[in-house]
């Protein structure tokens, strides 16, 4: 077992991003240098984890090199069953292209998944790509919800590649021999993502060497405090016999900070959606107080 495997098997196993029963995964595979890592490290794992895999890859059709990529992948799935989907839908107003290829994309994933009975979608977010996230919504402005960036584990979504750095993606690749496809829209300094990749991270780096482990340390401080708000929030906020009941008495001796906060995490809970409408919750604390 290669060290990069070793890495990704000791992040799952300590994370408990597979649990029991949960034995067929869909690897999301787009052809580039992640994703190619993602599907030759669970390839070598399968046996050791004691899963079934599959690769879904999803065309987004906004390269003339997208059928390659798509070519690509599916060779790649000589031992396992590859499921292909294609953009077909017309993008709506006031959405970027890669937002909308990126919707469309999760769409094609948890259908494959539902239809084909896979218990998890992987996919190949490395750390690299949690520092982008993260500095981005700093920059755009967030609170501590934010700074949780890309979920280890988000519903039946796991990121088994969230230990590693792309660093170490390409010595893994390296030294199994593998190739990869490249996306040249990566380079394309009109989406943000790459502006804060290519220009702002290496900027601040000349200044601040350690910002990428910093980064890592706040977003893993900030999941942290989230359980810890979650376990708080059961306190609160309880079912009993089919209804939702709040402890008014513990409620309101928090600060309003620590109010707002878990009030949000109470609405997601009774409403099982993300609440991001700070009216909403202004409105709630108002009746409470």
């Amino acid at each position: 077992m290669k060290p990069f495997e070793k890495k990704v098997l000791k992040w799952i196993e300590t994370s408990s991003l597979i649990k029991d029963g949960e034995n067929k995964v869909l690897l999301a595979v787009s052809g580039g240098p992640d994703s190619t890592a993602l599907f030759h490290s669970f390839l070598s794992l399968r046996k050791k984890l004691k899963i079934e895999i599959g690769v879904a890859h999803f065309n987004h059709k906004l390269r003339k090199e997208s059928d390659a990529d798509a070519e690509f992948v599916r060779k790649m799935c000589k031992e396992v069953r590859f499921h292909y989907g294609e953009l077909k839908e017309k993008r709506h107003r006031g959405i970027s292209p890669e937002e909308w290829a990126r919707i469309k994309r999760y769409e094609f994933l948890k259908n494959v998944a539902e239809k084909e009975g896979y218990s998890l979608i992987a996919t190949a977010h490395t750390l690299d790509d949690q520092v982008e996230t993260v500095l981005m919504r700093i920059l755009r402005g967030t609170g501590i919800d934010g700074l949780n960036g890309i979920l280890p584990r988000a519903g039946n979504v796991i990121r088994p590649l969230l230990c590693v750095w792309r660093k170490d993606v390409l010595k893994y690749l390296k030294d199994i021999k593998a190739s990869y496809r490249i996306d040249e829209t990566n380079l394309d300094t009109k989406i943000p993502r790459n502006f804060i990749r290519l220009n702002v991270i290496p900027e601040m780096e000349k200044h601040f060497p350690n910002l990428k482990n910093a980064i890592v340390n706040l977003w893993m401080s900030s999941l942290g405090i989230t359980d810890m708000a979650r376990l708080v929030s059961e306190r609160i906020l309880f079912e009993r016999n089919g209804d939702y009941i709040m402890d008014l008495k513990f409620f309101k001796e928090l600060d309003i900070f620590c109010r707002r906060w878990l009030l949000k995490i109470a609405l997601e809970k009774i409403s099982g959606e993300p609440v991001s409408s700070s009216r909403v919750i202004d409105l709630l604390l108002s009746l409470f107080s």
